[in-house]
């Protein structure tokens, strides 16, 4: 039996039992102070198995994670369908539904797939091999959006929208759940605002952090079918969600804006600009349904954000 490798409980642990020997083995060589630190840990067929620990990337050698690829570890085919099957409980065939696309989260915690993608009416349609996985490790850093709710005035809480904006890895979701289980809770500052989080690929979410909060939760479903019916049935004040990815989303959020939701979401960008450089995602901007650009970036110690207001054209106009 696997003992757990980190005294502090962490989401590493519900992993560690199932992840291939040769990858426990090197995790177990691997200095303690690191091991609460890793987000992601990447297993690949004939490639480099490797670790993310504060956005810095390292192999995974027989004598633990390292920056130089010396006595690098190895992974089968076998291994990670191993893998995989175990993650999924034995019932890979009820997560089928996201496979397809490309991952598969249970529990907040992430893997996404690469491999062989088969392809059906322009989408993707399921692997007929897998050959490298990502296993996200999520960690909630309590208190990381103090910072952008020190900046907001007391007004615009709960009243305004702001866009989350970060390269990959960098905490867009962490940062979205802290916001949610703050603005959901009562504060000094304001009330509870009751808050619907569409948490599409199951990581928002944690119910261990949501104890005491005005917060419901559509998981596991598209953000155009979680929207139309958080409106519909849920009566929220705001609406959580991650990721636009697309014109059709960006609809739908503009759509239910007019209901007078606010929504708090995000988009992957490195700044303001890589933000407009998207049309639908500039129209929210002047149609008023976000005011404020968050833009994130991960230090060592944390992570850290950039707060800025955009004015609607029509108020630039008469400005």
């Amino acid at each position: 039996m696997r003992e757990s490798l980190i005294s502090e409980q962490n989401e590493l642990d519900s992993v560690i039992k199932i992840l291939p020997k040769s990858v426990f083995l090197s995790l177990i060589k691997t200095e303690n102070p690191i091991l609460p630190k890793i987000s992601e840990i990447r297993l690949r067929v004939g490639g480099a198995c490797s670790v993310t620990v504060c956005a810095e990337n390292l192999y995974l050698c027989s004598d633990g994670a390292k920056k130089e690829p010396q006595n690098l570890i190895s992974v089968t085919q076998s291994d990670i369908d191993s893998f995989l099957r175990d993650f999924c409980a034995g019932s890979v065939y009820a997560y089928e539904s996201t496979i397809k696309n490309g991952y598969v989260s249970i529990g907040g915690i992430r893997v996404g797939i690469c491999g062989a993608a088969a392809e059906k009416n322009g989408a993707m349609n399921g692997f007929s091999e897998i050959t490298s996985i990502n296993i996200r490790i999520p960690h909630h850093i309590f208190g990381c959006s103090d910072g952008l709710f020190a900046e907001l005035s007391q007004s615009d809480v709960g009243k305004e929208g702001i866009l989350i904006v970060s390269p990959p890895g960098a905490g867009k979701t962490t940062m979205l759940r802290d916001i949610a289980i703050k603005i959901s809770r009562k504060a000094s500052a304001h009330p509870p605002f009751r808050t619907v989080i569409i948490d599409e690929r199951r990581e928002i979410f944690t119910e261990k952090f949501f104890f005491g909060c005005f917060a419901d939760v559509l998981s596991g479903v598209s953000k155009e079918l979680g929207i139309e019916c958080a409106v519909r049935v849920m009566s929220p004040e705001i609406i959580i969600c991650d990721e636009i990815g697309s014109k059709a989303e960006a609809g739908i959020i503009s759509d239910a804006n007019i209901s007078g939701i606010t929504f708090i979401a995000s988009i992957h960008g490195k700044n303001v600009h890589d933000v407009f450089a998207k049309p639908w995602i500039k129209k929210l901007f002047d149609d008023g349904v976000f005011s404020y650009v968050y833009v994130l970036s991960r230090k060592t110690d944390g992570i850290v954000g950039k707060l800025t207001k955009i004015l609607p054209e029509s108020e630039k106009n008469n400005a």
